[in-house]
């Protein structure tokens, strides 16, 4: 008996393990990167020059990223935890301030997450949602997803990151609409789901989850397949080429491609590897001018 759980056990962890491994996308830009087509050439011209004036100003780096969906890239993760990954691989905002913002747009999952640096701490999410509720989603709830995107990114600048770059006192009163956003679980120092106390335990606990972890880890492995934008048949397969090799002072470039064997899609995007310093790991391909920075558990999701 004890071997047959093991062996339900062992198998759980044979379908769990690839999963676990997150794809995010490449950045085209550090400051907005709309793989969703939500912007017009004039807004996403806007707001790079709205973006590129604030880190000229500030130092602080805030990316603006559309996509469709995460189930492309990460479909175990929540909104946050997905946030929180792509920050942290695109690095973005300054290595020693960790002061970067992230703004996030799910369309297809009709989700929002603005990330903040791990230097806002907690303090500036009542600020986050107070600008998810005036500023965005009434406008994406009509669909006005560019209104959305402009009007938000200008309320983060002037409600989040200036008044905190100013040693300002962060909201902590006002009313927060709890039914547009949410929150993760409390987490751990180790940024793990605290524990509660009591539960089943030993074998009894190993005959009734082991299949369980069966069924979960078989549902997130087929929904790691991703579906294709043009025909919805899951299949989809993306191909990274490497076409510039980096090199200590000049970046280098290479090619996402997107295919689809059910309807023949196929989308071609290129992107930079970052130029590799003396010594660097010639693998390293975080992103050019995003600074290093890590995320923090400050910040809030929106659904509309």
């Amino acid at each position: 008996m004890k071997h047959n759980l093991l062996n339900w056990l062992v198998l759980a962890l044979l379908f769990a393990a690839p999963i676990s491994a997150q794809t995010y996308p490449d950045p085209d830009s550090p400051t907005v990167n709309d793989f969703a087509g939500l912007l017009s050439d004039a807004a996403e011209e806007s707001l790079n020059s709205e973006l590129e004036t604030l880190r000229s100003e500030t130092g602080v780096v805030m990316t603006v990223v559309t996509l469709s969906r995460k189930e492309t890239f990460a479909p175990e993760l929540n909104t946050e935890a997905f946030a929180r990954g792509l920050f942290d691989q695109w690095k973005i905002g300054d290595a020693a301030r960790k002061d970067g913002v992230l703004f996030l747009v799910l369309q297809g999952d009709r989700e929002i997450r603005i990330q903040l640096g791990e230097a806002y701490g907690q303090d500036w999410q009542l600020a986050t949602v107070l600008v998810l509720n005036r500023s965005v989603l009434p406008a994406f709830k009509d669909a006005r997803f560019e209104d959305g995107i402009r009007a938000g990114v200008s309320d983060t600048i002037s409600n989040v990151v200036k008044p905190y770059l100013a040693g300002t006192q962060a909201p902590k009163t006002e009313g927060t609409g709890s039914d547009s956003f949410t929150f993760s679980a409390p987490m751990d120092d180790n940024d793990q789901p605290k524990e509660s106390g009591g539960g089943i335990s030993g074998w009894w606990a190993a005959l009734i989850f082991a299949p369980i972890a069966l069924l979960i880890a078989w549902s997130k492995m087929k929904s790691k397949i991703a579906k294709c934008p043009q025909c919805g048949n899951r299949g989809l397969t993306v191909t990274n080429n490497r076409l510039q090799e980096p090199t200590e002072t000049a970046p280098g470039r290479g090619e996402s491609i997107s295919e689809c064997k059910k309807c023949g899609h196929r989308t071609v995007k290129t992107y930079p590897i970052a130029a590799r310093g003396r010594g660097d790991d010639p693998e390293d391909t975080t992103p050019p001018d995003m600074g290093g920075g890590t995320s923090g558990k400050g910040g809030a999701t929106g659904k509309w």
